[in-house]
């Protein structure tokens, strides 16, 4: 018997509800279960233009982010930079917070050059308040550093802060109650703010960062190990033309180490 086309979609869409019907009485009444919908096991890694960071971070999901950091660590040599020429400015440091949330708290080193002569100093830092020289530590270009932020008490929003410098031999370590939101944390070269405005980069060479790790939920690993980000620092514009500041390598040495290359030479 001829059926037309509008009849056959009518009863093809009939059995269509009544299937759906069908499923969603199984599942109420429970002879279907549903189980969780979570994220993949494998981290998914993400990139974004930062106004003046360049590295990565980690964090338990990008669009659900939870409390989850407890620490992170890591090595670097202090970068050489060039004592002539206008004064120019470099940070190097660990942190945890700031990717989505105004808590932050930092350890690092500073590589800068400023009437005609080079500096270099660790510093830590725990927003909103400013950077803190760590005078007993002397830092020279080409030292050995290593750093780590950890929490000590959650209740009391204990942390540790710790940066030592491997080749003069002089250390920092010391708790601090802070408030911290603890949604990411973060392995970064910045070109800082300096009287309230962004610094010009100085030419640091590279940064090689290694032993790349942090704890999230009692999970330690590096950086490839969670949910990461990798962030380019944002072009400057220079003589009508954008410059690119700094590349960022992709992770090595299983996911714990990276690199981050000045570009702009000759700028």
């Amino acid at each position: 018997m001829f059926r037309n086309k509008s009849g056959v979609i009518r009863e093809v869409a009939a059995l269509i509800i009544i299937i759906l019907l069908v499923i969603a009485a199984a599942i109420y009444l429970g002879y279907i279960k549903l189980g969780p919908i979570s994220q993949p096991n494998l981290p998914i890694p993400f990139v974004s233009i930062g106004k003046n960071w360049a590295g990565y971070e980690v964090f338990s999901s990008l669009l659900n982010p939870q409390p989850t950091v407890n620490s992170i660590s890591a090595f670097w040599t202090a970068p050489a930079v060039n004592s002539g020429g206008s004064d120019a400015f470099s940070s190097v440091w660990i942190g945890i917070g700031g990717q989505f949330d105004q808590t932050l708290i930092q350890v690092g080193t500073e590589q800068d050059s400023s009437n005609g002569s080079t500096n270099y100093y660790a510093w830590y830092e725990m927003l909103p308040s400013s950077a803190v020289p760590i005078t007993s530590i002397q830092v020279a270009a080409g030292d050995q550093i290593s750093a780590s932020i950890s929490m000590v008490n959650s209740n009391t929003g204990t942390w540790a802060i710790s940066i030592d410098d491997q080749t003069s031999n002089t250390q920092f370590q010391s708790n601090f109650n802070y408030t911290s939101q603890r949604l990411s944390a973060e392995w970064i070269v910045e070109r800082p703010a300096v009287n309230g405005a962004l610094a010009p980069l100085a030419n640091f060479g590279s940064v090689t960062f290694t032993n790349c790790n942090a704890d999230l939920s009692g999970k330690t690993g590096g950086i490839s190990s969670f949910t990461h980000n990798i962030t380019f620092m944002e072009p400057q514009i220079v003589n009508n033309r954008s410059v690119q500041l700094v590349s960022v390598s992709g992770l090595s040495n299983g996911g714990t180490q990276f690199k981050v290359t000045y570009t702009a030479t000759g700028v």
